[in-house]
């Protein structure tokens, strides 16, 4: 129900998308493409086949649009329901456990663009409430 709320919103302001590792103060789109892989396009267009529940659908276009990068992402582990009691469900990890395990793997398999992700999550709002995450990831980046 949410996302039929946000929809008049992606529709005014449009989403870009940029071969360039870049983004700007307008665009709709987080052009980071480790850890909030799911366009905002692709919620709003084919949500059902995604098989996205809410309120993780609606959290993370909302948390990618304040620019609470730490909330997308956690909304991100989230959003196709298969974290209990948080746990993700099959693998026995916590959710922040996986975005460590992900984060190291992004590290040694692509790291540039691991790198660009850090620079992204620099400008992360003030009003995110995951910040925890961030620094996870910035912490995984110091490891050796």
């Amino acid at each position: 129900m949410m996302l039929l709320y946000l929809l008049p919103s992606f529709l005014f302001f449009g989403s870009s998308k940029s071969d360039e590792l870049a983004t700007s103060a307008d665009d709709t789109e987080p052009n980071e493409p480790l850890f909030l892989d799911i366009p905002i396009s692709d919620i709003t267009n084919t949500a059902e086949d995604l098989k996205l529940v809410e309120p993780w659908t609606s959290r993370y276009v909302a948390a990618i649009h304040e620019k609470r990068f730490g909330d997308a992402l956690w909304a991100r582990y989230h959003i196709f329901g298969d974290v209990i009691n948080g746990t993700i469900e099959e693998t026995n990890l916590t959710v922040l456990d996986r975005i460590e395990e992900d984060a190291m793997e992004y590290k040694v398999n692509e790291p540039e663009l691991f790198s660009h992700a850090l620079s992204f999550y620099a400008n992360t709002s003030s009003n995110d409430t995951h910040t925890e995450i961030l620094d996870l990831l910035e912490n995984v980046n110091l490891k050796a």
